[in-house]
């Protein structure tokens, strides 16, 4: 019915318009502009032609057509008046709008949410019902509280909270998760539980024992000692100590036992120094003395075995070489100190006997360090040759 009104008007104002008015001469071709419309009303309106060469011409729309543009989410709705006349085989429009309701605004809604595989992060996504071509992705907080922890016995369960907040609306959209968790082996509840000491007291544990299962369960602790004797090198110490286990790491404040015990401290033994040798004179014997670093009173002389090695054989010309070594063990560590002796110049003899005995003394010098032999080889010579003397008498 509205519509219809409308057409009337526009109909009755057609037949009220004068008739279109002429300021130039028709004696030649002419060629129109575009055209300037004016609108008395919203169903009333002409164009005013002017020629590129003189004059002017006015038309009145031949129809004026009315559509209606309803409002959307971000456009207001709007009634669309558009005018037409035809003139000289070219068709003229003009259209002109009027704003007959605001904007409907976004009316946001959820359509859904989405939680990731460890429910640490979650997105929610907004629909507009007045468009649901309108679809927008926020990104939420997300909280977790834990309700129920698991034990070793029964599930537990966490409530996860998610917040998205719209920048543009202000609005918050909040949704919760609940998650069940599965049973923890180790979510044990200890109330008692007994110590265990090594006998040095270097380690100590808490035998713990839980309420729910019966299990026993060790854990290591921390020590600590305060001495009240220094022990010394061959007698024991005393201290006390101390031993603090946490049964759990994210409540150490209600989950740690203490015990304290006295004991003995390792004696600590001797710290042997470097050994001073001592060598007899013909360098055939050596001991070693050592000195303990922790007491200066403590020592120990331990006897040395004496190896020997000819590094440079003498010639009648030159001396030889003779390094003797004195070596040690004391607690599993070998100490050993060298000594280098000179040989004398091998003798010179064109005789095999003298060359014989010349080699029995090169060995003896190798074996032992000393000539010792020589005089006993001079000595069965010198008897041998009185031997030799008297028999050759008894024979004449």
């Amino acid at each position: 019915m509205k519509k219809n009104r409308i057409l009337a008007v526009v109909a009755a104002t057609l037949l009220c318009m004068p008739a279109a008015s002429t300021t130039f001469a028709e004696d030649h071709q002419h060629t129109w502009d575009q055209g300037v419309w004016t609108w008395r009303s919203n169903t009333s309106a002409y164009v005013t032609l002017t020629c590129t060469e003189d004059g002017a011409k006015q038309l009145s729309a031949g129809k004026i057509t009315v559509s209606q543009q309803p409002a959307t989410c971000t456009e207001p709705g709007k009634t669309i008046y558009t005018a037409s006349t035809l003139f000289d085989g070219k068709t003229y429009t003009d259209s002109r709008e009027v704003v007959t309701s605001q904007a409907t605004g976004h009316n946001w809604k959820v359509s859904g949410w989405t939680w990731s595989d460890d429910n640490s992060q979650a997105t929610v996504t907004v629909t507009c019902q007045n468009n649901t071509s309108e679809v927008r992705t926020l990104n939420a907080e997300v909280r977790s509280d834990v309700v129920e922890e698991p034990t070793c016995v029964d599930e537990g369960k966490t409530t996860y909270t998610a917040t998205a907040k719209d920048p543009e609306t202000g609005k918050s959209y909040v949704t919760f998760k609940n998650v069940t968790t599965p049973i923890n082996p180790d979510g044990h509840a200890f109330e008692t539980g007994t110590w265990k000491w090594n006998e040095d007291h270097s380690k100590a544990q808490y035998i713990a024992t839980c309420l729910l299962c019966g299990k026993e369960v060790p854990f290591d602790a921390t020590l600590t000692q305060t001495v009240t004797k220094e022990p010394t090198c061959t007698e024991e110490g005393e201290a006390n100590f101390k031993a603090t286990a946490i049964l759990d790491a994210a409540d150490p404040e209600d989950t740690t036992v203490q015990d304290e015990t006295t004991g003995a401290i390792k004696a600590l033994g001797h710290d042997w120094q470097q050994p001073t040798f001592t060598w007899n004179a013909d360098k055939t014997k050596a001991t070693a003395t050592f000195v303990c670093a922790r007491d200066k009173s403590h020592t120990k002389v331990v006897d040395a075995v004496v190896t020997s090695k000819v590094t440079k054989e003498p010639t009648a010309s030159t001396t030889g070489e003779k390094v003797l070594t004195a070596t040690v063990t004391l607690d599993g560590k070998t100490y050993s100190e060298n000594q280098t002796l000179s040989l004398d110049k091998a003798a010179k003899s064109s005789s095999v006997s003298n060359k014989q005995a010349t080699k029995a003394t090169r060995v003896d010098t190798v074996d032992t360090g000393i000539n010792t032999l020589t005089g006993v080889y001079a000595s069965v010579a010198a008897i041998s040759a009185g031997l030799f003397v008297t028999l050759r008498k008894s024979k004449k």
